[in-house]
């Protein structure tokens, strides 16, 4: 059984090393997926006019999608 808690994935000895290594291989998907999604987001940036005059807060805010 897989439970969330405290901000992670906690198994119960039920679970084989596979079933493991399964899950590590989601999890790296999805830190690939964002960390593509946040390289996109910083190359559309540079090539605007706002490149120049966004501060620090901006770019926080345009990463976590506010």
């Amino acid at each position: 059984m897989i439970k969330f808690e405290y901000n992670m994935l906690v198994l119960n000895n039920a679970f084989s090393e596979d079933d493991v290594k399964q899950i590590g291989d989601y999890a790296e998907y999805v830190r690939k997926q964002e960390r593509e999604r946040i390289a996109k987001l910083l190359e559309e940036l540079r090539d605007s006019e706002y490149a120049e005059v966004m501060t620090h807060d901006d770019l926080i805010n345009l990463v976590l999608d506010k």
